[in-house]
């Protein structure tokens, strides 16, 4: 009986040395092999040394990535273990859960995946917290529950868990970092991009990169981590670009509703994305959001207001020569001729109509245009100037000159509007 145990041992000890050697098919031979000597020896009956083979064999064919037959193996393992703890849950009842758990995640069976991987968090944490090595692998679980999470687009649960993991890393290496805690925060950073939250994704693959940087700088992670450094960056700019777009709509509307309250805010909001984006430099958008918050003091009487914004929007559409903005440059022309009426300023408010005139006729815009400007051309030679262009404005509302959005924009209707 001594001599065949010898055997099978033997057996094992060599599957052990090709497993190690990532000679896998020569291992799954080896340990086979062993298996069958155990249960010749044990004539039927479960043993340690089976359930630890069969452990064997779904570490193996976990490494060659069959996942079907390395659950097989480990569920075998487990129900032996069970059977030989007499129901009472052990380290290596929790180590093959945790196994089995990646490899339920691995064939996206996440159910089945959790489940274990719970049991296994459990377990760990009640008959063997505080040991080194038990704490790596509590750690570990709560990473892979976080994956797990995240595969069932739970990024919520997948975030919990994965702070929890990152806390327990740097616990174990006394608040600092590690390879360990960088892998977990390349996990969240694309936790948080999926769920959409590009600016945390940006901040945790930003960690990650570091801590690779500096412990392990020739981790393959790394080229994994610029390259989504640069799609959250892109995604950062792409969302802020659509929400002042959003912003800068919506406050159309509520203008045209005489709203003009809530109009001024969605602009202003919808600048300080604009700015953001440009950083000191002009653009279109910012020059049209400009000249649209303008317009909207103009409709409150605020000239004063409107009127250095309107100036800002006239310097930027001048600057961006690559764009033909003459006739956004010709209504904020008479929009700033309306704001020196107001203060009474009829020669400088005479001399922007007249620009406004010659830069319509350039461009061939509409006969309305032209009878606008040249009935307060008229008012400029008035001696009642001032309540003159506020009938005007009443009637055909003078100062309300289209502002074009930039080509390559698209326009939303809104149907309500609180």
């Amino acid at each position: 009986m001594r001599k065949v145990s010898g055997v099978a041992r033997t057996l094992r000890n060599l599957g052990d040395v090709y497993h190690e050697t990532a000679q896998f098919k020569r291992a799954e031979d080896y340990y086979q092999q062993a298996l069958t000597e155990y249960r010749e020896i044990a004539h039927g009956a479960d043993s340690v040394a089976i359930g630890n083979t069969l452990y064997n064999l779904g570490e193996n064919f976990s490494a060659m990535e069959e996942y079907t037959n390395a659950v097989d193996y480990f569920k075998q393992a487990l129900s032996i273990y069970r059977v030989l703890s007499q129901g009472a849950d052990t380290v290596n009842i929790a180590n093959i859960l945790y196994k089995l758990g990646i490899n339920h995640g691995a064939t996206k069976h996440y159910a089945e995946a959790e489940d274990c991987h719970l049991q296994a968090l459990s377990i760990h944490r009640q008959i063997t917290s505080g040991a080194s090595n038990t704490d790596s692998i509590i750690a570990s679980i709560l990473n892979f529950l976080g994956n797990n999470y995240n595969d069932m687009n739970l990024y919520d649960k997948a975030t919990d868990y994965y702070l929890q993991a990152l806390s327990a890393y740097r616990k174990m290496s006394q608040g600092d970092d590690s390879v360990y805690s960088a892998n977990v925060l390349s996990n969240l950073g694309l936790n948080y991009s999926e769920a959409g939250d590009h600016l945390k994704a940006r901040e945790a693959q930003k960690q990650a990169l570091a801590i690779f940087a500096r412990f392990d700088p020739q981790n393959p992670q790394i080229k994994f981590l610029d390259h989504h450094l640069h799609r959250s960056l892109q995604n950062i700019l792409m969302t802020k670009n659509s929400i002042a777009h959003e912003l800068s709509l919506i406050g159309s509307k509520y203008q045209k509703r005489k709203q003009h309250n809530k109009a001024k805010d969605c602009f202003t909001q919808a600048l300080v994305f604009y700015r953001q984006l440009n950083g000191k430099q002009g653009s279109l958008d910012i020059a049209c959001t400009l000249s649209r918050l303008a317009m909207n003091y103009c409709e409150m009487q605020l000239y004063s207001e409107a009127d250095p914004l309107l100036n800002q929007s006239l310097s930027m559409y001048e600057a961006l020569s690559d764009s033909d903005n003459s006739s956004n440059i010709a209504d904020i022309l008479c929009n700033l001729a309306v704001c020196d009426l107001y203060r009474g300023d009829k020669h400088s408010a005479r001399h922007k109509f007249k620009n406004a005139y010659s830069i319509y006729m350039k461009v061939n815009q509409t006969n309305q245009h032209f009878h606008i400007i040249e009935t307060c051309l008229s008012l400029t030679t008035s001696d009642d100037g001032k309540s003159g262009i506020v009938e005007k404005r009443k009637s055909e509302q003078a100062h309300d000159c289209d502002v074009s959005v930039p080509k390559s924009r698209k326009t939303s209707d809104y149907d309500s509007l609180s």
